[in-house]
């Protein structure tokens, strides 16, 4: 499956009756996508106290091997609000530098 094919199955959840409120805030916490797989945490960013207002995950959907990423902001009164909608995006390599 591509990376566009799995973001037009995780946009159409109707996930209002789970209480997510959204398909973002479900990739972000309890996915559940038994058609789709195993799909990990590879990077994460902010999402919580003091981490920082901007947040981003990104999953692998390692059946397919394609990341799919979603980015919000965090804020102490609503914790985090998912608002990018979903991207496919390709795995970069750490270039830190070595002293």
């Amino acid at each position: 499956m591509t990376g566009e094919e799995i973001i037009k199955i995780l946009s159409s959840k109707n996930l209002e009756s789970g209480g997510y409120g959204s398909s973002e805030t479900m990739f972000a916490y309890e996915p559940d996508y038994p058609e789709l797989g195993p799909c990990p945490i590879v990077d994460k960013l902010g999402d919580r106290e003091g981490g920082g207002e901007d947040s981003h995950i990104v999953r692998h959907f390692t059946n397919h091997d394609v990341y799919i990423k979603i980015t919000g902001f965090y804020s102490s009164y609503n914790g985090c609000d998912w608002d990018s909608g979903f991207e496919e995006v390709k795995p970069k390599e750490n270039q830190a530098e070595v002293n």
